[in-house]
């Protein structure tokens, strides 16, 4: 339940209330996690992973991606996913710290597991496809690597755009602001 409350105070921009809340969550589930690992242990790397994202903080995100990384090792259909969540994470975070080389092999890690699990499953993970190449997109486009942002961008835009036919209020957004990228791009 904190860890819930901390997202949603993060989201409505209230950080002290979320930080204490994801704080609290992070000691509670490590406690938790000293004497049943199994379960508790994906509740750790989750804290740590949105306390990450709130502090801006490298170490956290990058302790959750060990974590993740060794749960994945012995369940990867559950945590493979996670795994390429929190890359995408880490390589927003590289890319707001100017750490360009680091957030284009997390992003390109982070592209390489969604593509093999939409795959498996491409109405849950093709539109995490397609969020990865947004920002792998807007990385090429911030260093002048033009053509490479617009393969991304058009091959995002273009999961969207079948996504939309099926649910447009979940992702017509997406579609706007892609082709709103795609306009604005040098030819």
């Amino acid at each position: 339940m904190l860890n819930n409350l901390g997202i949603l105070d993060g989201a409505r921009n209230r950080m002290k209330e979320a930080r204490n809340e994801h704080e609290e969550a992070l000691k509670t589930f490590r406690e938790l996690a000293q004497k049943n690992p199994g379960t508790y242990l994906p509740y750790v790397a989750a804290t740590l992973n949105n306390v990450g994202m709130l502090d801006r903080d490298q170490n956290q995100i990058e302790e959750a991606l060990k974590t993740y990384r060794e749960l994945a090792q012995k369940d990867p259909q559950t945590f493979q996913p996670e795994v390429a969540l929190t890359l995408n994470n880490l390589g927003i975070l590289d890319s707001a710290q100017n750490r360009m080389k680091e957030a284009r092999n997390e992003y390109e890690e982070a592209l390489k597991t969604y593509r093999e699990l939409a795959q498996k499953n491409p109405e849950t993970y093709l539109p995490y496809v397609a969020m990865t190449l947004n920002n792998l997109g807007i990385l090429d486009s911030d260093q002048n690597r033009m053509a490479e942002a617009r393969k991304e961008y058009e091959e995002a835009l273009k999961i969207y755009e079948a996504f939309a036919k099926q649910d447009p209020e979940q992702f017509t957004t997406d579609v706007k602001r892609l082709k709103k990228l795609l306009q604005e791009l040098p030819k």
